[in-house]
Formats: C-alpha cells, structure tokens, sequence
C-alpha cells in the first residue's frame, strides 16, 4: 500500500512543488520515514492522528520532541491550524477538521479544533471519503482523490464548482 501511495503522489508532485498535507500523514512515527520518500516539499498541519498534533496532551511537554521526529523524517514545516493561503485568486483556509459535520452527523468530534467559518473555502481532510465538497468545504483527503495529492487547478475548479471537470478528473482512476 506505501509502496503504490508513493508512486501515485510521485506521478503527480515535481520535487520543487509544495504540498500542504492537512493531517492524519500515519497513525504512528514507525511510517513517518516515507515522507522521504515523496517529491516536493511537505508541510504538515498534523491532524488528530498524527503525534505532532499539538492537542495531543494538556502539558505539551513531550511535544517539541515528537515534533523533530517529523522533521527528521523530511517534513519541510510543521503548520499551526488553522492557515490562510493563495489558491488562485482565493483566499482558502486549511484545516484538518472541516467546519461542520464528521464520519456521522450524528457523531462531531474535536468541536474545540474546529475553524470558525468566517466565509472562507476551507480545504480539510479528517472525514476520508464521506464527501468531495460540502457547501464552501472541500475534502482533500487522498481518499477521495485516487489516493494522489490535488492540485492547485484542481481546486480552483471545484471551488467555481465545475462539476465535468471533477467527474473527469475522478473517472481517470477509475
């Protein structure tokens, strides 16, 4: 499974690219290696399973340790939640945690970490396949990405919601 991630975000990320891995990179450090192992350059805004998410304990004394394991490992930065960026001519945020709902309606998780929705699109991982976009929310996970990183133009057509573009784009690996 490492080995065929690796070649799918490979194929799609040139080695002077930025990527912007909004959490969950490996539910423990043994994995973290493999960041090594991809083109460009990584920053990480950890999510609830990565060790470097720095809600993991009330004392975060054991986090600047955990962190330099994910610099050790190639992270090129370690992001704070939640990040304005440039995609486009937008202004996103990035979060790990979508503003609203989770895996379940039902079942909302982490309502502290969660961005206020002050308006902006916000790219989020967190809720794997449950949806691609959701109001002004776009799940980037690689989930429902054929498992690759998304890129920029990419983004900027399903925030002006071209819905070929994505019907395409997601009919490629299929």
């Amino acid at each position: 499974m490492n080995v065929d991630m690796v070649e799918k975000w490979n194929s799609v990320v040139k080695p002077e690219d930025t990527v912007y891995y909004l959490g969950d990179f490996s539910m423990s450090t043994h994995n973290i290696h493999i960041v090594s192992k991809l083109n460009g350059n990584v920053l990480l805004l950890p999510g609830n399973h990565d060790r470097s998410f720095n809600y993991l304990d009330k004392k975060q004394s054991s986090l600047p340790q955990r962190r330099k394991l994910y610099y050790d490992a190639g992270f090129k930065k370690i992001l704070e939640q939640p990040t304005s960026i440039k995609v486009g001519d937008y202004d996103v945020l990035l979060s790990h945690f979508p503003y609203f709902e989770d895996h379940s309606e039902f079942n909302i998780r982490y309502k502290e970490y969660r961005p206020k929705d002050n308006g902006q699109f916000l790219l989020h991982g967190h809720i794997h396949q449950n949806w691609l976009k959701k109001s002004r929310q776009i799940n980037v996970g690689v989930d429902v990405w054929g498992f690759k990183p998304v890129s920029e133009n990419t983004i900027i057509a399903v925030i002006k919601d071209k819905r070929d573009f994505i019907k395409n784009y997601l009919e490629l690996d299929a």
